[in-house]
């Protein structure tokens, strides 16, 4: 499969840490942002950053950091994917594969399985499920619909798993056992709860 541009979502507004950078909550000692990229960055080609604000404050971390457009401001993660999209798209990249910044323990074979579903030329987004829940942040997307992202944005959608039915989209299911992988940490005690479940990991 052709390139593959990584885009770590990390664009939220963290109030229920109490605001600030929910990618530089701790997680067994690092950020989360530090487990996220070690569990992506050998899955894809490169690897980006959707953040906004003054990019230097993530000037540790080697990604390049991709701002929301300005007509998307505050449009959420359709913002992001619009951003990477558009960077993708200039940079050659024929794919892009979203992933959020508060999931350390996202499956290192996600890319993979989720490739493996695009090899149906009928869809254009292969997404990310487990028990009965669907995950429309860790999805795989065609660089090529984005420009049916940017109308279904200009139409004012703006959740991805509103734009993900709205294109062919396929779901690949995960396990969720013993946990599931795509657990994310909303707030300070889901933080822990996933310490807790990863410890032996």
């Amino acid at each position: 499969m052709a390139g593959i541009l990584g885009l770590i979502l990390a664009g939220g507004q963290a109030t229920r840490f109490g605001g600030g950078d929910k990618s530089r909550q701790l997680f067994h000692g690092l950020p989360l942002l530090a487990h996220v990229e070690t569990r992506l960055r050998p899955q894809v080609d490169t690897l980006t950053l959707s953040a906004n604000g003054d990019p230097s404050r993530f000037s540790d971390f080697e990604m390049a950091v991709l701002a929301d457009p300005l007509h998307l401001h505050k449009a959420g993660p359709v913002a992001g994917l619009v951003a990477g999209l558009t960077y993708a798209t200039t940079h050659g990249f024929d794919f892009v594969l979203t992933a959020p910044c508060d999931a350390p323990l996202l499956p290192s074979d996600l890319t993979e399985r989720l490739s493996s579903a695009l090899h149906d030329p009928h869809y254009d987004c292969a997404r990310a499920a487990s028990g009965d829940q669907i995950h429309p942040v860790f999805a795989l997307w065609r660089t090529c619909i984005l420009e049916p992202v940017l109308q279904l944005s200009a139409d004012n959608v703006r959740a991805l798993w509103r734009l993900q039915t709205a294109i062919a989209t396929v779901d690949v299911s995960f396990s969720a056992s013993p946990f599931d992988p795509f657990s994310d940490a909303d707030t300070p005690d889901d933080l822990r709860q996933l310490e807790s479940l990863s410890q032996d990991r």
